[in-house]
């Protein structure tokens, strides 16, 4: 298990030292990769163009909710923040009203899953097993409790967000 972790490290500081040169000989843009400012036009122009309202008092931040660290990002990471976000901002509608207001919780969800099964959405996320369906499942028959760790883990403290 161990070495299984070393090999695991490895390969993620080969591949970031790989990224970090390829970044630094250019600019990025003919190997699929984009520098903050450039995923940052990204993110404005897909929030021009979210087909989805955000929760009544939510909207997206003006800049992409990330820190500009000198990261190169993959062309898309702009577009696949807004579709996070906006799951995130329905999944704390449903955190919110889950004791109180089990309808508008289930209003909430819908978004959530319906976001979640967009296209557009679905490109970026890469799955293994049965993904994030049966935990949707689970909250419809009151089971909140793997849905609110993944919020927890995924989008408490995310800039613009309850």
């Amino acid at each position: 298990m161990r070495l299984q972790r070393l090999v695991a490290l490895l390969a993620m500081v080969i591949l970031s030292l790989s990224w970090t040169a390829c970044g630094s000989l250019d600019d990025g843009s003919d190997d699929g990769l984009e520098d903050w400012d450039g995923m940052n036009v990204e993110y404005r122009a897909a929030v021009a163009s979210f087909p989805y309202p955000l929760p009544e008092g939510i909207v997206f931040p003006d800049d992409a909710p990330i820190d500009p660290d000198g990261s190169w990002f993959e062309v898309g990471f702009g577009e696949m923040l807004t579709y996070q976000f906006a799951k995130c901002a329905y999944q704390s509608v449903v955190v919110a009203n889950q004791y109180d207001d089990f309808d508008a919780a289930m209003r909430a969800l819908d978004f959530v899953e319906e976001i979640y099964n967009d296209p557009v959405h679905r490109q970026y996320v890469i799955e293994d097993g049965p993904g994030w369906q049966p935990v949707i499942d689970a909250v419809r028959l009151g089971d909140f409790s793997e849905f609110n760790e993944h919020y927890q883990n995924s989008c408490a403290g995310w800039a613009g967000l309850p």
